[in-house]
């Protein structure tokens, strides 16, 4: 893939409609856009970029990364890492679509120290609908967090 007028090698490992997540060959975590063929580091600058990546359902992004990952124990860390900032992100936005997103896959991951305080801070907020606070609540209270 040619990025600024360099040639980066990277391997997808999620794919969706609209964008495809991978690594390139030094670690690190890339999107590409097909409709504007670039590639986009997972930096923290970046991140909003890779909320799309919550559009699909929990269950296919790990049916995808672990077909790709099963024995790359460095690999399945970092996609828990990217997975726990972008649900971090998700969080804190404004927009209740990706609050509800975040939230189902919180159904099936353990958030972090960061995403449970960012799920802790949405909870006790005025941000979204009461349901969905309710939703964060009881996430916190199953997790025992």
């Amino acid at each position: 893939m040619r990025d600024t007028n360099e040639v980066r090698r990277w391997r997808a490992l999620v794919v969706t409609s609209s964008l495809a997540i991978g690594v390139d060959e030094q670690g690190q975590w890339l999107q590409f856009v097909p409709r504007t063929e670039r590639l986009i580091p997972a930096t923290a600058e970046n991140m909003l970029f890779y909320l799309p990546l919550l559009d699909m359902e929990y269950t296919e992004f790990d049916s995808q990364t672990g077909r790709v990952m099963m024995d790359d124990e460095e690999l399945r860390t970092g996609a828990r890492d990217l997975v726990q900032k972008v649900l971090s992100l998700a969080l804190q936005q404004r927009s209740t679509s990706y609050i509800e997103r975040a939230l189902s896959w919180l159904e099936h991951v353990s958030p972090n120290d960061d995403a449970r305080n960012a799920l802790d801070e949405f909870a006790r907020s005025k941000r979204g609908t009461q349901i969905l606070r309710h939703a964060a609540f009881s996430i916190l209270r199953r997790r025992s967090i």
